[in-house]
């Protein structure tokens, strides 16, 4: 686990060490307003950060 980093330049450098794929200070927030990040990226990202993804249901008061 690592702390959450300042920039997006140290956050993609720092999945690019713990990781096979490369991330670019340009290219992680491209993908993110694109929207083509998939969801094995989003987990490996919140895991490295030190989270989980926890999927609920909403009720039915929502």
């Amino acid at each position: 686990m690592v702390s959450i980093p300042p920039t997006c330049r140290v956050f993609s450098k720092t999945i690019s060490e713990n990781s096979d794929k490369k991330y670019t200070m340009d290219g992680l927030p491209h993908k993110i307003r694109k929207g083509s990040l998939d969801f094995n990226d989003v987990e490996f990202f919140a895991k490295l950060l030190g989270y989980e993804i926890v999927l609920r249901k909403y009720d039915n008061q929502h």
